[in-house]
């Protein structure tokens, strides 16, 4: 039998309950705002590929993707 906090799952947790990762004094949402694409860009990129992904469907199918 393994003792109790000997299994990778408690060194796990042991790991996740130190102290969080230091931020700069920025909660960490907003450090991590400066990782994500901008939202337009984004949406640009969707309807970009909807768009080359029409060209290739049926008609049938392509009819259901939105058009700019």
């Amino acid at each position: 039998m393994i003792p109790a906090g000997d299994t990778p799952l408690d060194m796990i947790a042991q790991d996740s309950a130190e102290t969080p990762p230091e931020t700069g004094g920025e909660p960490l949402p907003a450090s991590a705002k400066s990782y994500l694409p901008a939202q337009n860009g984004i949406q640009r990129a969707m309807t970009n590929a909807g768009q080359a992904a029409k060209a290739y469907l049926p008609q049938e199918l392509a009819a259901y993707l939105p058009s700019p």
